[in-house]
């Protein structure tokens, strides 16, 4: 499904979610509602939904998307892969996929949700608080769920290059993979040393604990190898899809080899 440029801010979530419903009957993927946002100001409930591919392979990989409303590119990234999915998916490797995080920013096009928190933020003071519902959602459907690879889809909505926050024990070859493809893109990736306050060593931001998803998943052992992705905001958007798709590729690829 190609999107025009045009029908971008079109896409509420209400619309986003029929599309992507009606892509997952057509290749018989199993969508499913696993919890209900509700936007206390205009009383509207958004559904809370996990995709799922190939459940009983060995091999497990977790994407999630949409935790900042405004950073679209990961969210719509799977119009695309759910058109062809055959395309992407291993059939050795069980998928799970939570394409939407924060539906009340991705209709209002912000960063916070309707309660104005920041969803990034995985602690046993947000797994109590209402405010963080989404998260408790997503983390009550992954925490009996061992992982081999956690990928949360961000951007950098100010930036043209690409860059990644990473968690590793040791030195692991398929980040810099990664990094080594991206180089390719238009314009490249980051090459500055700190960024945000944070040292930055070949593109990659390693192992600051920041009570983020992917580090909360990594530091309590859920997941063998976490990874943030920033793709860069300031690029067309089918260029950031192509390259959310290509590091969904790279990494399925390591878990197989």
């Amino acid at each position: 499904m190609k999107i025009n440029s045009n029908e971008i801010e079109q896409y509420s979530y209400a619309k986003y979610i029929y599309e992507l419903r009606k892509l997952c009957f057509i290749h018989k993927i199993n969508m499913e509602v696993i919890g209900h946002k509700v936007f206390d100001k205009i009383k509207q409930s958004y559904p809370l939904y996990r995709i799922t591919i190939n459940p009983t392979a060995s091999k497990r990989i977790c994407i999630i998307s949409g935790v900042h409303g405004y950073e679209i590119a990961g969210v719509l990234s799977f119009l695309e892969i759910f058109s062809n999915p055959k395309k992407l998916f291993n059939d050795d490797i069980s998928y799970r996929i939570y394409p939407c995080i924060n539906p009340t920013a991705f209709d209002l096009r912000q960063r916070m949700n309707d309660f104005s928190v920041d969803l990034n933020e995985l602690t046993w003071q947000s797994l109590k608080s209402k405010k963080y519902m989404e998260v408790k959602t997503f983390y009550e459907d992954v925490k009996n769920w061992s992982m081999d690879i956690f990928l949360s889809m961000h951007e950098d909505v100010s930036m043209k290059e690409f860059y990644a926050y990473v968690f590793e024990e040791k030195e692991e070859p398929v980040y810099r993979k990664i990094i080594s493809k991206r180089k390719k893109d238009p314009f490249g990736v980051l090459k500055k040393k700190k960024i945000y306050g944070d040292v930055v060593s070949n593109s990659l931001i390693i192992n600051v604990h920041d009570n983020s998803l992917e580090d909360y998943l990594f530091t309590n052992k859920m997941v063998r190898l976490s990874i943030c992705t920033e793709t860069p905001g300031l690029l067309l958007l089918k260029d950031r899809i192509k390259m959310n798709i290509d590091n969904i590729k790279i990494l399925s690829n390591y878990l197989i080899k």
